[in-house]
């Protein structure tokens, strides 16, 4: 192997895994829900606060920790469906990135 081939598999790994961090941050800003005046992110998180209680009710801080009296069912509907969503997306880029065989595809 000579030092040109070298550095281009080292480029095109480096590429991989940028156009693959880039992607995670692209669809995890995208993991948010507004419920009530409030900016919630979807994470594990938030499914196991709503997950706790069966209280119709509950007041729970949002992205801005502003407190916000949420309705617990909604919200986790919303949450839900967004959240796959947002998967399936993130799944379908990713599958798409990773048949790429040439960095300069991406």
């Amino acid at each position: 192997m000579n030092p040109e081939h070298l550095r281009d598999t080292a480029r095109a790994a480096y590429d991989r895994q940028l156009a693959k961090r880039n992607l995670k941050t692209l669809m995890t800003s995208r993991l948010t829900v507004a419920h009530r005046d409030g900016v919630f992110n979807i994470n594990t998180d938030l499914f196991v606060l709503l997950g706790l209680t069966d209280d119709k009710e509950m007041v729970i801080l949002d992205a801005y920790d502003v407190p916000v009296l949420i309705n617990r069912t909604e919200l986790i509907t919303l949450a839900k469906q967004r959240y796959q969503e947002i998967m399936n997306e993130w799944l379908l880029e990713y599958t798409t990135q990773s048949q790429v065989r040439n960095a300069q595809q991406l």
